[in-house]
């Protein structure tokens, strides 16, 4: 029987990954892809900075990242052209733009509002019993809310005001007011560094709370108002208290439950919020808990329902991991463009306190039950979180195929997710911590399609029309370890007598090795690997027979990351479950060790004007050279429906101003007793809607109709007397019905 091991590897089994000789300076990308997409342009960036997310308005690009902002001018997506790097410091730089005004969020103390601030670096011992927050060692608070920036001229931005909000503003969502001249933000935050009781010389504090003061905490969202006549006067007009949660109740009956999210008392706020205008909704991606939010009163959402999601809950409260922290969330959210469904992403990343070597670990991470996240004996122990292939590690229980999953949910019922979607690709085994990111829904009719980044996963398209059953259209990732590396891999399990296998790179395999081709040798399976089609060659092989042999990755293939290994099993004797690939790695480096030297961090990607646009966060570690290795990428993607989707005016990527909803007309003249053409005309936001259902119905006329690439459906019809054409165009996937009538003239008199 022929079955493809997806490197699920037994308990004990050593992965490392080891790399050999000296790196230089130059980074080599290796471009891992499938599926029907193009890079059209790279715009990498400079120094050390973490990019983060993206805005658009018309043919201008905002990339926000902790040291500032970019501004681009995307006429030609082929070809951005970089208008300014305006430099104004804090993190982490969440960015949303409205005309000539950029608003971006600042979620680390600062000693000034202004552009020309630094982080605060002292470190304090804050709190106590009584203060509001718990004793602990934090940097100094200061100024920490939105900095408004002005690009009526593009090439050279301006400072306009710093507003401070409570906890700082790690993310802000922009909610047009024009019936008052203004402009909101919605502020996400939460009690992280920079805790103070009292109020900063800026007028802001952050508390968690302790047992003697519960009542002072963070469950909120800031209110900015910004007077579009004049931004200078922007102002926090009210503080929205949610009554959140820091726990959930759902595994409360679990042996070691602590119930508390990162084991911090108190960790209350939002991460990111998404409103959709036409519904008055908002949905609101909070630390421990996902909420709804109704918005008819801009200037106080409140919340209405809260999903559930046992998942998320599981990872985030520190179930079977007692006394463990464990930093989940609920992290992002997107509404379909039809105003139905959902999508909640979801953030998991490894315990930071995690200490150990390649084979041995602290028995705190890996204590209780068979969950295993967080580090563990397989990993570095360098506080390695979830591997992007669903079901590897310890006992093939490491990485659920849904912890940091995006979640689709009917937005009418909250009590449990339709389904779920993780990538599943095998990635280097440093601290690939696959969890989705920033997306939005492509706003095409008849399918649901999610552009999506992936922490350390690259990004991804997403077919969700089948919404139990969402699959990848395609990805790209980029790998970014220095050049001149040789890599190894090893592979064991393997009789040589009576297991017949190939072996796999990127897709494309290998002769036949074992008892059903060549014999298993170093040259024959260093020829079988260098004969693989697509592969630069330069493997090398050590070891043979029962024991295992090690592949060296060299000669012209050095310098270029190890591709994905798998085993393709053709058969085995008594069964093929114990045959393994582990990559090893070692040059003792902290760097080697990094998340950033293994994959580029993707912040956000999103579809805009038939392009998607993925703000890689490269530096973030510091650990490249060049640092800046990447930045802003574009892509094209090539399928036939791309072209249909409707080109926005612009986006903010978690304001969704507009349901998007067909509207009809019929064009010519119907008379009765008479053949005639008629044509029905289906737009959405003004343009041709493509592929729309056209059922025409009326007197002697019952005809259907799929529209054309520009919106329209011909008919001959002879309707038999005079009343009304009808022509409904039904509700489909990711876009509300329509309909238009047409008065049938009355038979012409002889």
């Amino acid at each position: 029987m022929r079955r493809l091991l997806r490197l699920v590897l037994p308990l004990g089994i050593l992965v490392t990954l080891a790399v050999t000789g000296a790196a230089s300076a130059q980074v080599v990308p290796n471009i891992k892809t499938d599926g029907p997409i193009t890079q059209v342009a790279s715009e990498p960036t400079t120094g050390t900075r973490q990019n983060t997310d993206l805005a658009f308005w018309g043919n201008t690009l905002v990339q926000g990242d902790s040291r500032g902002i970019r501004v681009f001018d995307i006429s030609e997506p082929n070809d951005p052209q970089l208008l300014s790097d305006f430099p104004c410091n804090g993190a982490y730089g969440d960015v949303s733009i409205w005309g000539n005004l950029v608003f971006r969020s600042v979620d680390r103390p600062q000693d000034s509002a202004g552009c020309g601030s630094v982080d605060t670096t002292a470190t304090i011992l804050q709190g106590g019993p009584g203060s509001g927050t718990p004793q602990k060692t934090d940097v100094a608070p200061g100024f920490e809310g939105i900095q408004i920036i002005n690009i009526a001229n593009p090439a050279a931005p301006t400072f306009v005001a710093g507003v401070a909000t409570d906890c700082g503003s790690h993310a802000n969502t922009l909610v047009p007011d024009l019936a008052n001249n203004r402009v909101l933000l919605y502020v996400s935050s939460f009690p992280n560094v920079g805790l103070s009781a009292a109020p900063t010389g800026f007028g802001n504090t952050c508390q968690r709370d302790d047992p003697l003061t519960p009542e002072l905490e963070h469950p909120s969202i800031s209110v900015v108002a910004v007077p579009l006549n004049n931004p200078s006067l922007a102002a926090v007009i009210n503080e929205i208290s949610l009554p959140l949660a820091d726990k959930n109740t759902f595994f409360n009956y679990m042996p070691g439950y602590t119930g508390v999210f990162n084991n911090e008392p108190g960790y209350k706020g939002c991460h990111d919020i998404t409103v959709n205008l036409a519904l008055n909704r908002a949905a609101a991606a909070c630390v421990s808990e996902g909420v709804l939010l109704n918005i008819s009163n801009k200037a106080a959402p409140t919340i209405v329902d809260r999903y559930v999601n046992p998942m998320i809950d599981l990872c985030s409260t520190g179930v079977w991991r007692a006394g463990e922290a464990m930093n989940c969330m609920w992290s992002s959210a997107q509404f379909t463009a039809d105003g139905k469904r959902v999508i909640f992403g979801s953030l998991q990343s490894g315990n930071t306190t995690c200490s150990g070597t390649s084979t041995t670990t602290t028995t705190s991470c890996n204590q209780g039950g068979f969950l295993n996240v967080g580090t563990d004996p397989l990993y570095h122990g360098v506080s390695v979180t979830n591997e992007c292939d669903s079901g590897g590690g310890s006992g093939g229980y490491r990485d659920l195929p849904n912890q940091g999953a995006l979640w689709m949910y009917n937005i009418a019922d909250s009590s449990w997710p339709i389904s779920s979607f993780k990538i599943n690709r095998l990635e280097r085994v440093d601290n690939q911590g696959c969890s989705s990111r920033q997306m939005n829904v492509v706003p095409v009719n008849g399918r649901y399609v999610v552009s999506a980044a992936w922490q350390l996963g690259g990004m991804d398209v997403v077919d969700w029309t089948n919404h139990l059953n969402p699959t990848e259209i395609a990805y790209w990732d980029a790998d970014t370890t220095p050049a001149n590396e040789q890599q190894q891999a090893v592979l064991t399990g393997f009789n040589g007598t009576t297991d017949s296998f190939r072996i796999r790179l990127n897709g494309n395999d290998s002769a036949v090795l074992g008892s059903g081709g060549s014999a298993i040798s170093n040259a024959n399976v260093a020829a079988a690997i260098n004969g693989i089609a697509g592969f630069a060659g330069g493997a090398s092989a050590a070891g043979s027979g029962n024991g295992g042999f090690t592949v060296t990755f060299g000669g012209a293939s050095a310098g270029v990351n190890l591709p994905p290994i798998e085993i393709v099993e053709l058969s085995c004797a008594p069964t093929c479950t114990s045959m393994v690939t582990t990559l090893a790695e070692g040059n003792g480096t902290a760097a080697q060790a990094s998340n950033s030297e293994e994959r580029g961090h993707a912040w956000a990607a999103y579809w805009y004007r038939d392009h998607i646009y993925v703000s890689y966060d490269t530096v973030a570690y510091s650990t490249f050279t060049p640092a800046g290795s990447r930045g802003l990428e574009v892509f094209r993607l090539d399928t036939p429906w791309a072209s249909s989707a409707i080109d926005l005016p612009r986006l903010n990527p978690q304001t969704q101003e507009q349901l998007l909803r067909c509207s009809a007309s019929v064009a010519g003249t119907a008379r009765a007793g008479r053949r005639t053409t008629v044509t029905v005309r289906v737009r959405a936001m003004g343009q041709p809607i493509a592929g729309a259902r056209v059922n025409l119905k009326g007197p002697g006329v019952n005809q259907s109709k799929l529209t054309g690439a520009n919106g329209n459906a011909g008919f001959s019809v002879r309707p038999n007397r005079s009343t009304r054409l009808n022509a409904t165009i039904p509700a489909q996937v990711n876009m509300l019905g329509c309909s238009a009538s047409k008065n049938i003239a009355r038979k012409a008199r002889r």
